[in-house]
């Protein structure tokens, strides 16, 4: 009887647990490049939820789906640089976002850049940009890519 009763509590709470996910859209994904390293390596994990129950703001880690030819619709991870009516400029391999200079963007030569952001877009880089196909490659990403927001990164 204490068996029945244990088997049936972890039942409820895988159930829970199952309904939870589901409900609120969270995604487990794990990560395949070098482009956010070092804050993503190769095999971590990231836990993102739906991007429908939270603001997407510069800085943020997100998940997205890709409509670039390179990667056919794949699952991106990107950090957030630049949101609608930002403006971008790379030029001398530095990246200023409306007029203020964020970081040096690598040793390779970027194009330089002038770029107003349009309604419900974002501007996405690498954290490693010398490895990175991201926002400089592809141009911004429209909101309705996004599918998710990291909350939570598991290294392995």
């Amino acid at each position: 009887m204490k068996n029945l009763k244990k088997l049936s509590i972890l039942f409820l709470i895988i159930l829970l647990f199952i309904t939870f996910f589901i409900k609120f859209n969270i995604i487990y994904i794990s990560v395949f490049s070098e482009s956010m390293s070092p804050t993503l390596n190769i095999d971590d994990k990231v836990i993102s939820i739906n991007k429908n129950l939270t603001n997407i703001n510069t800085g943020d880690i997100i998940v997205f789906e890709s409509n670039d030819e390179m990667y056919n619709g794949g699952l991106l991870i990107k950090r957030v640089v630049a949101k609608e009516n930002d403006y971008v400029k790379i030029k001398d391999n530095k990246l200023f976002v409306n007029n203020q200079f964020i970081k040096n963007i690598g040793d390779i030569n970027s194009d330089n850049l002038d770029l107003l952001i349009d309604e419900n877009e974002f501007f996405v880089l690498g954290d490693n940009v010398n490895n990175s196909y991201d926002s400089r490659n592809y141009g911004p990403i429209l909101y309705s890519q996004i599918l998710s927001k990291a909350i939570y990164i598991i290294k392995k």
